[in-house]
């Protein structure tokens, strides 16, 4: 087997990744542990001797480096071995996936603490309405005084060349109220510094971890309150799925990342079984309703 003859069939492997959606991200996780493992003496005929090896490589690695390493080798010798680049050997068992849980839902209590410990009433004002509303921060920032209509409870979203409208519940509302009689008229968009400039998000998240650290929260981000809105989805509505997820916060979003206990935990609060479909889920499915 010549040298470049296995990395032909290593870029054959990319190339069928690509058809599958592959995108940069993924390209660089596979070339970086094939880098990493061509690196080896012998690696253009390997053997279980050469997984050893590398194991034993880089004794500086991190755990978390090994370990993305070994997930990226698997699927390329297992791809390898299958189309007969490079011989038979037994491969490593392939890491299992890290779980990922995320961090339990703030509480209004806890919501209100860090409300209070804002210093800035228009990042006050944005983490309020990221709650309140379920609204990603950076779409909150770009709002104009005229898309929003109080009396109607309602915004009018833009989302790349168009916009949509999303109602709001009797707390944004009363947010809004109280930032519009605080807020700097001549300001052009909605949200502002105290000096009257457009928020950025980098500086409105700077501000926020800072009350989060003094609000016991820290490496506190407007995400984990767009998190929190979900228990108020739960609270509002009969039916609550991924389909109202999407629809209320206008981005794709996991149900199973979600501590469902912690929405519907709570009383007075519906609980769905776990068998349920949501109506609008039956109906892409073209099932009758």
């Amino acid at each position: 087997m010549n040298r470049a003859r296995i990395d032909v069939a290593f870029e054959a492997f990319v190339e069928a990744r690509r058809q599958c959606g592959l995108g940069p991200a993924g390209e660089r996780f596979f070339r970086d542990a094939w880098a990493a493992f061509r690196a080896l003496p012998g690696s253009h005929r390997p053997t279980r001797d050469t997984m050893r090896s590398l194991r034993r490589q880089r004794p500086g690695d991190n755990r978390d480096a090994a370990w993305r390493r070994a997930r990226a080798l698997h699927p390329i010798l297992a791809f390898l071995q299958a189309s007969r680049a490079i011989g038979q050997f037994p491969l490593p068992a392939k890491p299992p996936p890290r779980r990922v849980e995320g961090r339990p839902l703030m509480t209004e209590r806890e919501i209100a603490s860090l409300e209070r410990a804002i210093a800035d009433p228009g990042v006050q004002a944005l983490a309020a309405l990221v709650y309140r509303t379920g609204l990603r921060a950076v779409r909150l920032i770009e709002l104009q005084p005229d898309q929003v209509d109080l009396p109607d409870r309602s915004l009018q979203v833009p989302v790349g060349r168009t916009t949509r409208m999303v109602s709001l519940s009797l707390d944004a509302q009363a947010t809004l109220r109280s930032w519009q009689a605080h807020r700097n008229p001549r300001a052009a968009t909605l949200l502002h510094d105290p000096a009257g400039r457009p928020l950025t998000l980098k500086a409105a998240s700077s501000v926020l971890r800072a009350a989060g650290q003094r609000s016991g929260r820290p490496a506190l981000g407007f995400g984990h309150l767009q998190y929190a809105h979900t228990r108020l989805l739960a609270r509002s509505f009969p039916e609550f799925s991924q389909d109202l997820l999407e629809l209320r916060t206008g981005q794709p979003f996991r149900l199973r990342f979600l501590r469902i206990p912690d929405l519907f935990g709570e009383p007075g609060v519906l609980r769905l079984p776990a068998s349920y479909v949501s109506p609008v889920t039956r109906l892409f499915a073209g099932e009758d309703l």
